[in-house]
């Protein structure tokens, strides 16, 4: 299950491990839908308006990383 209505370009690079150019392109193509994030005017996307295997991949990458955050060992404790 994707945990975000929406995600700036720089959290998808992130994700799908791909150029910020490789993002607009896709957005442009596949006319993702966009809601401005701030006053800076910061644009997200909308999830639900990404296609099916757009929406999978992001799926497929947030399993991975919290698997990855998961299995990684606790630190431990300093000492004084």
């Amino acid at each position: 299950m994707i945990s975000k209505e929406a995600y700036t370009t720089q959290e998808l690079q992130k994700l799908l491990c791909v150029t910020r150019q490789a993002i607009e392109k896709r957005l442009v193509r596949e006319k993702w839908q966009s809601q401005v994030q701030n006053k800076m005017r910061n644009r997200s996307w909308l999830v639900s308006s990404m296609p099916e295997d757009t929406r999978l991949a992001i799926q497929v990458a947030e399993e991975k990383t919290a698997l990855a955050e998961s299995d990684s060992p606790a630190l431990p404790a300093l000492s004084a």
